[in-house]
């Protein structure tokens, strides 16, 4: 299985918390058939980018 859409990386918007959580998270993904996995934090947080409309 692929999946597409994983926020395996660590300390990063609404994914795991430190690596261990990562690691955690990735052995469950193997353990669930997982063979590759493709790390897809978002990109558009407040304050990341300047890409929000100012009041």
């Amino acid at each position: 299985m692929i999946d597409i859409h994983a926020h395996i990386l660590p300390d990063l918007d609404d994914g795991s918390e430190d690596m261990e959580e990562s690691l955690e998270m990735a052995e469950l993904a193997v353990e669930s058939g997982v063979e590759i996995m493709a790390a897809t934090p978002h990109s558009n947080q407040m304050g990341r980018f300047e890409n929000f409309q100012s009041e």
